[in-house]
């Protein structure tokens, strides 16, 4: 196992950590420092944290500044990435569901968030997890779901092949 950095990027660019060769993804994230107000509350949000075909993770923050890691495994199956259909609104949930042949790794999401005054985000991402089923067959499937009606969120996982 080996673990990449990506580089510490600004508001609104994409942080990318990159496998490198003969290695696949099995998972990834970010650290970043957030903006907040003058009277102290939170007014950023991460608006990408999710994998990416071809080995990377990718990280996106939207004031403060960020940095994306990957987790890169030299004995794993070739891994994938299936994003879900569409983006739905907050409080609705995404699913990205791997294709048969394949396995849920990990997951993430992309949120195109609610801005309020100034351009803050008035959103959070409230699930970014395996797919609860809620009496229905979510096995194999991530789910994402972002928290303001005016926001969106995709779901998307990483899936390794079946050996």
């Amino acid at each position: 196992m080996t673990t990449v950095e990506g580089d510490t990027v600004g508001a609104g660019d994409y942080s990318r950590a990159v496998c490198p060769d003969g290695t696949q993804l099995v998972g990834g994230g970010y650290g970043a420092e957030s903006k907040y107000t003058d009277g102290g509350a939170y007014a950023d949000s991460v608006d990408l944290n999710a994998p990416l075909n071809g080995g990377v993770w990718r990280a996106q923050s939207h004031k403060g500044w960020i940095k994306a890691y990957a987790l890169c495994d030299s004995a794993s199956a070739p891994t994938r990435v299936a994003m879900s259909g569409k983006a739905v609104k907050g409080g609705e949930m995404s699913f990205a569901k791997c294709p048969d042949g394949t396995n849920l790794v990990t997951g993430g999401y992309e949120m195109v968030p609610s801005y309020g005054a100034g351009g803050i985000p008035h959103d959070s991402v409230d699930m970014n997890a395996p797919a609860p089923s809620h009496g229905v067959d979510r096995s194999n499937t991530w789910a994402a779901m972002s928290h303001n009606k005016d926001g969106h969120i995709w779901a998307c996982a990483l899936c390794r092949q079946n050996r």
